[in-house]
Parts: structure tokens; sequence; C-alpha cells
């Protein structure tokens, strides 16, 4: 019925960036199930220490990305790493 079949969620809800702290796990939580409810995925922005990837987890999100899993890098630096992944998974 859509176009895409993901919702992502701006980083200022992970971060609760002009929210509350006790508002922010409430929109987090309708946020992912009104996509889950639509028959979509969730990928947050903005997880920046193992304690948001927990929460988001825990609230369904299935993907998230932000600097605890490591720093924006260039698709070219992307495919070098990626190719290095792969060499040593074969070896």
């Amino acid at each position: 019925r859509f176009p895409f079949d993901t919702i992502k969620i701006d980083q200022s809800f992970v971060r609760g960036n002009g929210s509350t702290t006790k508002d922010r796990p409430v929109l987090l939580r309708s946020i992912v199930s009104l996509a889950h409810d639509l028959g979509m995925d969730v990928v947050a922005e903005g997880a920046e220490t193992r304690a948001d990837v927990l929460e988001l987890r825990a609230l369904g999100c299935e993907f998230a990305q932000g600097y605890v899993f490591g720093e924006p890098m260039s698709g070219e630096d992307a495919r070098r790493m990626l190719a290095r992944s792969f060499r040593n998974a074969a070896q």
C-alpha cells in the first residue's frame, strides 16, 4: 500500500531531544508499534550507547544505526571494510 517497507526513526526521538525523559519511551514504542501494525520494519538512527541499542531492541526495533556501531564512513571505505571481512571469513 505504501511505496516503502521501512520506517526510520529520527535521532531526535532516540536521544530525546525536545521531549521529556518520560515521554521518550512512549513515543518510541508508539512509532515502532505503528510501523509493525502497517507491516513495516523500523530503523532508528542516533544509537550512541549499548543502552540505546538494548532499549530499541526491547521495543521491537529491527535495525539501528549510530556511533555505537562506528563512525560514518565513505562508500569506498565501507567497500574496503566488507572486502577485508569476507577475506578474513574465507581463511
